[in-house]
């Protein structure tokens, strides 16, 4: 007996789909991330206690939405077909609307509609993230309080902070995920290829198999510190979630982000945490007083394990004796810390750290 062709057993099982969701008048969570035919079964589909979607870009969104807008979480993932990836939508009043993962396009479709919005995800297409002014000045006429942003992006555009700066001042919580160094070709499709990977680093998958998406420049440090001063409700800064780093030059990332933070510090009294590249969550503990914590406190199992030859207990001690080696050959870092550091740790805490400088290796001590 000959199967029926795919094509046709897909469009009977989202026959069935369909008429089975208008019968589910309490549902209140959807999920739709697989297939765009099936999710255009959707497009008629009214779903009165419908409050949080997440669902794969089609172009039968936009009908749905304008059925359902009551929803008050919105995610959405980018087309898999790259060349569908929409330049603007038509818009779509929600106003109940609390939290947006999705598109630039999507968003200045739907946020402008909604007072509510206080966390935003933008997926930066690479003919967005050019504008992000325009973008954000867009969302920001809604009037909505937007305390947590986050960006996920191909390249690291260095208008952005200045455009949130700008338009979404009220920002207490910042997330910029896969930043790069933005290129100098006018090439697209690699782009492209670069938004596939940060959409699935953002999601906690690792497309790189556990080696590093990017080498931080040291530009994008200054163009925080540049952004601050108009962020004044800013007290987070999170660009951790780039896949699991492999930790090649751990020293020189610590150096760097010290200096960072500790700059940042001095134009912000607000900011009191920043979790960086190095997966070292760095918390201000007074003044302009930093001090370095490992983001991964427990060792993950094998199979989520990162580069099995740095192990998570050697990163953590690595980041602690390097912090020690700091204090103990920067003099100004020294007369700041050490009051503070006697006092969380106990008035032995210096003598404890010169003993164990003794049997720190010698490459640690160096920076």
């Amino acid at each position: 007996m000959s199967m029926p062709p795919p094509a046709r057993i897909l469009a009977s099982f989202t026959r069935l789909f369909r008429a089975a969701l208008t019968q589910l008048r309490n549902l209140s969570v959807l999920e739709v991330l697989l297939n765009e035919d099936i999710f255009a079964a959707l497009a008629t589909c009214h779903l009165p206690s419908l409050t949080r979607c997440s669902l794969i870009w089609s172009p039968s969104l936009p009908a749905f939405l304008q059925l359902n807008p009551h929803l008050k979480h919105l995610g959405t993932l980018p087309p898999v077909d790259y060349d569908a990836f929409p330049v603007h939508m038509p818009a779509v009043r929600m106003p109940r609307l609390e939290t947006f993962y999705g598109t630039a396009a999507l968003a200045c479709a739907v946020v402008p509609g909604s007072r509510r919005v206080s966390e935003l995800t933008l997926i930066w297409g690479p003919w967005d993230i050019d504008r992000p002014g325009s973008v954000l000045g867009a969302l920001g006429a809604s009037g909505a309080t937007i305390e947590m942003f986050a960006s996920v992006c191909a390249r690291w555009e260095t208008q952005l902070l200045r455009a949130v700066g700008a338009h979404m001042p009220g920002v207490r919580e910042l997330r910029l995920h896969h930043v790069l160094e933005a290129a100098d070709d006018e090439g697209g499709e690699e782009d492209m290829d670069e938004l596939e990977v940060c959409v699935c680093a953002f999601a906690g998958q690792s497309p790189c198999g556990g080696r590093a998406l990017m080498l931080l420049p040291e530009a994008f440090y200054d163009s925080v510190a540049d952004a601050l001063p108009a962020l004044r409700e800013l007290r987070q800064i999170d660009i951790s979630r780039t896949g699991r780093l492999a930790d090649l030059d751990m020293v020189n990332r610590l150096g760097l982000e010290l200096e960072a933070v500790r700059k940042w510090g001095r134009r912000s009294s607000a900011l009191m945490q920043c979790v960086l590249v190095s997966e070292t969550r760095w918390v201000r503990i007074r003044n302009n007083v930093w001090y370095p914590y490992s983001v991964i406190e427990a060792a993950p199992a094998p199979e989520e394990a990162g580069d099995p030859e740095v192990p998570v207990a050697q990163t953590k001690m690595m980041r602690f004796f390097w912090f020690l080696a700091r204090l103990a050959s920067d003099r100004e870092l020294r007369e700041e810390y050490g009051p503070v550091m006697r006092e969380l740790n106990g008035p032995g805490f210096m003598d404890l750290m010169d003993s164990v400088l003794r049997d720190i290796p010698p490459s640690l001590s160096r920076h």
